[in-house]
């Protein structure tokens, strides 16, 4: 059992959310999603994290695009995968995903300058119309 508030050793395979000891079910369990994850920890052994070899070495770690989760380097296959949604990331999507991710958040900026700018205009016309009728 984990010590009280120190980070679960254990998360949920459905939502990445950290377990919680049930002590009544000897079982830990994820509180969002209602369900049983499994049997009293077993920590692995500590191991060494392969890191990827020349060009991805300067390389940032890429995220999975469904997920939004850090992206694990596979040694044995040479790939880069996602442990949470258990699969390979192709370095061709992660460029689109990224790309588009930094296209919509221009987008948004824009989108939200123009509320801005509609609430104030809105606000200017509340004022002007209340001095009109005193």
């Amino acid at each position: 059992m984990a010590a009280p508030g120190a980070p679960s050793p254990v998360r949920c395979v459905r939502c990445g959310a950290p377990g919680v000891w049930h002590a009544q079910a000897n079982q830990w369990g994820c509180d969002h999603c209602r369900d049983l994850i499994g049997g009293p920890p077993q920590f692995p052994a500590p191991y060494a994290v392969a890191m990827p070899p020349g060009p991805f070495a300067t390389q940032p770690v890429p995220k999975c695009p469904r997920c939004w989760g850090d992206g694990t380097w596979h040694a044995q296959i040479g790939k880069w995968g996602c442990d949470r949604c258990k699969s390979y990331l192709d370095p061709a999507v992660i460029a689109g995903a990224q790309a588009s991710a930094a296209a919509s958040d221009a987008g948004l900026k824009v989108a939200k300058f123009l509320l801005w700018l509609i609430l104030l205009i809105a606000l200017i016309a509340v004022k002007v119309a209340l001095r009109s009728h005193r």
